[in-house]
């Protein structure tokens, strides 16, 4: 749920733990990454969209001992090494997830979908010509 002052809550932690059987695309994880915190999370869901071996460690869900591994990984390593590792998802953050690349991306799939539409083939058609 909502917490006040999150970024002072981020700021005293070595890593960011998230252990869970069900989660979609994590707020929570992604508010540790911009807060360049290596982050250890289930591997469900679309947390594998966020979570590689550069920004931290996945996990199998309901696995107490892959997350004790996960933890004791980055918790093992020097302190600048874990600060690059959070820095590298700061990275991926900064590049894929911000308010404008977000907005980008709906653009994206709004204009694709009215091209569907326009050209009577459905949500199933393949996508419209890209821009790029």
């Amino acid at each position: 749920g909502f917490r006040p002052k999150i970024d002072d809550f981020l700021a005293a932690l070595d890593l960011f733990v998230l252990p869970t059987l069900e989660e979609g695309l994590s707020i929570a994880i992604m508010e540790a990454m911009a807060a360049a915190k290596p982050v250890v999370a289930s591997d469900v869901g679309g947390v594998p969209e966020l979570i590689s071996a550069e920004n931290g460690a996945l996990v199998r869900p309901g696995d107490a001992e892959s997350l004790a591994e996960g933890i004791a990984s980055l918790l093992s390593i020097d302190e600048a090494k874990r600060a690059a590792v959070g820095a590298c998802g700061r990275r991926l953050i900064v590049e894929r997830f911000t308010v404008g690349q977000m907005a980008q991306e709906h653009l994206r799939l709004y204009e694709d979908l009215n091209f569907r539409r326009r050209r009577g083939r459905g949500a199933n058609a393949a996508p419209a010509p890209s821009k790029d």
